[in-house]
């Protein structure tokens, strides 16, 4: 991971790749408090979505599978349990942009420029 932040973003910046994800392996996810934009540079990427249940079962949403190609950029509101699969042959590049900037990113000591915004 290389992450790097502004005051208002936090940018997630993984590698070129070209072996997949073992779909056995999969990360399905959620985040309380910020979106996630997931930018795609290269290959076709499948972005499975599922929405939280709320009392209220005429506010339901069935899952959603995005395939998306490069370029394109999939915004996932906060609270929506997500996971990403790259498909295809050849190159694939995906890079995630969070906003706010991720608290447990800068905890955790992950991001490179940290100092830069204290």
């Amino acid at each position: 991971m290389r992450v790097l932040r502004s005051g208002d973003l936090m940018i997630n910046a993984f590698g070129p790749r070209t072996a997949r994800r073992d779909p056995a392996r999969l990360s399905p996810h959620w985040h309380d408090d910020f979106e996630q934009g997931s930018v795609v540079l290269a290959g076709t990427w499948t972005h499975h979505l599922r929405y939280p249940w709320v009392p209220d079962s005429r506010a339901w949403r069935e899952d959603q599978r995005l395939r998306c190609g490069a370029p394109s950029i999939t915004i996932i509101p906060a609270g929506v349990e997500h996971t990403s699969q790259d498909r295809g042959e050849g190159t694939s590049w995906l890079v995630d942009v969070f906003a706010p900037p991720r608290a447990d990113f800068l905890a955790r000591g992950l991001v490179r420029n940290a100092a830069e915004y204290p």
